[in-house]
């Protein structure tokens, strides 16, 4: 049974290892034969701190690819954010959904323009870089000589501890979910096929072990399995509180009921084979 099962899940596991979904698992030697390893849509966030001249923003794709156009199932806004977490709030961790409202109004210092420029050039790619946010290379700030910034805005907002943060969506393309698609309804056939085997297999077992037992029982037939052994030196209390013998007891209850012509010990005989039967 286990060799066909082995057998049967030999396409499984071929189709689990030709994607990367956990290429990144400590274990992925063994992950890549699970479902996991097909991976699937996802959401990917990145931040980096504005006051380091050589930060880059990186991200990757586990599966698929990046997409700016994607929207969230949630609210069927775009999945695609940015802003600046400012330098003396306490959530310094957009990326994990905490939630936070930019209290400087920071984003309105971001050139988006130029930034979603950046990164719609990055759509269908699994993984990019993005530079530019450190204090000497302003790429995406949107202040300048003739649009300048509130010095405790700047502070706040590229100054001290504040982070830059870019959210993305990684999507399946559709030529390849309907590949997917053919790969799944494969997947769902053969392990149904695997469970109905293995129901029939162990009621096979079961019947073949059970005609087996009946088998083994008729080869084994002794006296034993057709015969009653009953020991009639066993005393019964009378109604006046003394032990008799078992067969005087029997005489004394239903000795009246023998027919005339038939021994007492015959009697007995066939009474007793009635009651055992």
């Amino acid at each position: 049974m286990f060799c066909w099962i082995t057998l049967f899940s030999i396409p499984l596991m071929y189709i689990y290892s030709s994607y990367n979904g956990l290429a990144t698992a400590v274990y992925y030697p063994l992950d890549m034969w699970s479902l996991g390893n097909m991976g699937g849509s996802s959401v990917q966030c990145g931040s980096v701190p504005q006051t380091v001249d050589s930060a880059a923003l990186t991200l990757t794709c586990p599966s698929g690819s990046f997409d700016t156009t994607a929207l969230a199932h949630s609210d069927s806004q775009p999945a695609l954010r940015y802003g600046i977490i400012n330098s003396s709030t306490d959530v310094k961790t957009y990326c994990s959904y905490e939630n936070y409202d930019d209290p400087y109004n920071c984003r309105q210092w971001i050139d988006g323009n130029a930034l979603e420029a950046a990164l719609v050039s990055r759509n269908g790619q699994t993984n990019f870089t993005v530079a530019g946010f450190g204090p000497t290379d302003p790429a995406y700030r949107a202040y300048g000589f003739l649009n300048p910034i509130p010095d405790d805005i700047k502070a706040e907002c590229f100054e001290g501890s504040s982070q830059f943060f870019v959210q993305m969506a990684c999507t399946i393309p559709e030529a390849e979910l309907t590949t997917r698609k053919v790969q799944g309804l494969l997947i769902a056939s053969i392990t149904i096929a695997i469970a109905l085997y293995v129901s029939v297999f162990t009621d096979y077992i079961r019947q073949v072990a059970k005609n087996n037992f009946v088998e083994w029982d008729v080869n084994t037939v002794t006296a034993a399995d057709y015969s009653i052994e009953f020991d009639l030196t066993d005393t019964s209390t009378a109604e006046g509180g003394d032990k008799v013998h078992f067969y005087d007891r029997f005489i004394e209850l239903h000795g009246h009921r023998k027919p005339e012509n038939l021994p007492m010990a015959t009697y007995f005989r066939d009474w007793l084979q009635n009651e055992m039967e």
